[in-house]
């Protein structure tokens, strides 16, 4: 696991794109294996812009955490991957979300590593019929890419955090279908944006 930390460039209370849509300030606060180089680190990802992060492992997991270190209820997640490699890297197209609130559930997740989006829904649909909540090591949601350049999607759970952790599972299969093993060869990520509010970590989550 490499550890990042935050940098002038992500430290700004708001984070706005070019739709203006506000974005809660992240950092990535570790991720696995590495960055190809010194230009494509994992505090790319936090800003909407044309950098990349390229990762020279597959499936690199990264969590992400507010930049003061407070909990995030997440209400929308928007997430941009280019169509073709800027790094020699491979552009990824789906993935898992988890949310907790201590870093170690992120290390028992392995079970969902390679999930598609059918699995996902069939697990999903299993896991309803279960009363309690959902564990920090189980998934809140699945996004795929299709034909386009960026998606935003809400949870299917949602609870507040201190944590946010990307899973990616498969390439991008559109508009180019990549037949390479996502297991084998690393994958290039353009932006992680969470879209909600921040709570103290002593705050209690209000009724509705």
């Amino acid at each position: 696991m490499i550890k990042t930390s935050d940098n002038d460039e992500s430290r700004q209370k708001v984070q706005v794109n070019k739709q203006n849509v506000s974005y809660i300030p992240i950092i990535a606060k570790r991720n696995k294996g590495a960055p190809f180089n010194s230009q494509t680190i994992p505090n790319r990802l936090v800003q909407d812009n044309d950098k990349v992060f390229g990762s020279n492992y597959p499936k690199p997991e990264i969590t992400f955490m507010h930049i003061d270190n407070e909990r995030i209820l997440v209400d929308k997640i928007s997430i941009k991957t280019p169509f073709t490699s800027r790094t020699g890297a491979y552009p990824m197209g789906e993935g898992l979300i988890f949310l907790s609130d201590t870093l170690e559930h992120f290390e028992n997740t392995d079970a969902f590593g390679s999930f598609t989006l059918a699995d996902y829904t069939s697990w999903r649909k299993l896991r309803l019929k279960d009363p309690r909540p959902l564990r920090p090591n189980e998934p809140v949601a699945y996004f795929q890419f299709d034909a386009c350049i960026q998606i935003t999607f809400e949870l299917d759970e949602q609870r507040p955090a201190r944590y946010i952790m990307l899973k990616p599972t498969q390439f991008r299969q559109k508009p180019n279908k990549l037949s390479q093993n996502p297991d084998l060869v690393p994958m290039e990520i353009q932006f992680f944006g969470v879209i909600g509010r921040t709570m103290k970590l002593s705050q209690p989550l209000e009724c509705v």
